[in-house]
């Protein structure tokens, strides 16, 4: 989903009412100005301005997961703890925080290929600061923060950093302070403890590398893990699966 949905409402209760989406997940990418134009969306809105959307679009219902990037071109250790408190402060109920690497077949992985090839060239000066560690990374079993050489991170100073974005955001205080603010304030206590163990188990599944459509899991589940999947269930459908049945009719056939 798009943020520019905010801009027809008709079209957002549509989605609520109609098309019945609970959750959408929107590419923040970046709070600040130099990280949007890193990632070539400078058309998203800056800081506040991508704040209020997020609350216009949780207001009508559906909640959203920010997806943020690490290791942007201009990011630096402070710019990323930064972003990490704006993603709290900003009320997203779901929040990802990826590692940045350019994917095959795009603009910046055919920028950074030809940048390697001309590095050696008197007075050229390449595109991107970022730079690609080996043409044809997807064929090995590596880290994502292994694709790059960060101008302005460690290998290890941009995973730490990463990992401390998921742990503050779905740590236990914030997870709960989420849920005293806005809509979810009004929620019943039931509702908050499904989204308590929701965000556990995301964050137990995901932390570090984010969801995405081309996403693969390498790690099985861990026993917790699976017990805390397990829970979630049955707790939303102790609680909500009759009120599902209610919304959705009787089987078709």
């Amino acid at each position: 989903m798009t943020i520019e949905a905010t801009s027809d409402e008709e079209y957002l209760r549509a989605m609520y009412k109609q098309m019945r989406i609970r959750t959408a997940l929107i590419g923040v990418e970046s709070f600040s100005e130099e990280g949007l134009k890193s990632a070539g969306k400078e058309w998203n809105p800056v800081g506040q301005k991508m704040v209020d959307p997020i609350q216009k679009i949780q207001q009508s219902g559906i909640l959203v997961l920010s997806s943020i990037i690490c290791g942007l071109e201009s990011d630096t250790v402070s710019t990323i703890k930064a972003m990490s408190q704006f993603a709290s402060e900003s009320g997203t109920m779901f929040a990802q925080f990826t590692v940045y690497n350019p994917y095959p077949g795009t603009k910046d992985f055919y920028e950074m290929v030809a940048d390697n090839k001309k590095l050696e060239t008197p007075g050229f000066v390449p595109k991107h600061q970022l730079r690609l560690r080996d043409e044809r990374f997807w064929l090995k079993s590596i880290n994502e923060a292994d694709v790059i050489e960060h101008p302005h991170l460690g290998r290890d100073e941009l995973l730490a950093e990463n990992q401390k974005c998921w742990d503050a955001f779905y740590s236990i205080k914030e997870v709960i302070r989420r849920t005293r603010r806005g809509r979810p304030g009004r929620w019943p206590l039931k509702a908050k403890l499904v989204y308590l163990l929701m965000c556990l188990a995301f964050n137990r599944i995901y932390g570090g590398q984010g969801m995405a459509a081309d996403g693969v899991k390498r790690k099985k589940l861990g026993r917790l893990t699976r017990s805390i999947i397990k829970i979630g269930v049955a707790t939303f459908n102790y609680f909500y699966r009759s009120e599902l049945s209610g919304l959705v009719g009787p089987p078709v056939g």
